[in-house]
């Protein structure tokens, strides 16, 4: 599933905030931390990775807002929509690093519903 693509992705997040000192405001500004635009695709959808300096306009990723790198390790980072996986469910990374995946209504649940 998405879980190594959202390693990668936290792994820019940690290094974007070494060099910025804040959390990214969207995905594009990850684009210079990632080589291959294929991390920023869920690999259930099928979807055919863009360019890099449009990637906000194509990711299947959701990053999420509120969060700091002092955040407790529960808080969310960005995350795969359940619409990816036809709704079972979906993989959350957390701003310790770890992706766990959930089901529909736990994903929810993690997120709030603010975030759907």
């Amino acid at each position: 599933m998405c879980v190594g693509n959202l390693r990668q992705l936290g792994v820019a997040v940690s290094m974007y905030t070494l060099d910025h000192t804040n959390a990214p405001p969207d995905m594009g500004a990850l684009a210079n931390y990632v080589q291959d635009p294929a991390v920023f695709v869920c690999p259930l959808t099928r979807h055919s990775p863009g360019s890099l300096s449009r990637v906000n306009q194509w990711t299947d990723y959701v990053l999420a807002h509120g969060y700091s790198t002092i955040s407790s390790t529960d808080t969310v980072m960005m995350y795969c929509p359940p619409r990816n996986h036809g709704g079972s469910g979906g993989s959350i990374l957390f701003v310790d690093g770890h992706v766990e995946w959930c089901t529909n209504t736990n994903v929810w649940t993690r997120l709030g519903e603010r975030m759907r």
